[in-house]
């Protein structure tokens, strides 16, 4: 479990990176791949949903950044649950 924990700590952290991704001809592609690192944290954060509602919120912002507010919208419901 406590390995489990740790990669989706590892997942959430490179999510972070996209909070902070410069505008570029690559923006696009690499929100979508932080998205991915999202949604890998919050599966393995099963067993802590403190932590797997966090990652919800931060995948919302991504979203919202890839311009997809019905995929955001849900990020912030399951945030929210």
């Amino acid at each position: 479990m406590a390995l489990t924990s740790l990669a989706a700590e590892a997942h959430g952290q490179l999510g972070l990176l996209a909070l902070a991704e410069p505008d570029g001809p690559n923006r696009r592609a690499r929100l979508q791949d932080w998205a991915g690192h999202y949604q890998r944290a919050i599966a393995l954060s099963q067993a802590s949903p403190e932590r797997a509602r966090v990652f919800w919120a931060n995948l919302a912002i991504v979203y919202n950044q890839l311009g997809d507010a019905a995929a955001a919208a849900n990020a912030r419901t399951q945030a929210q649950a």
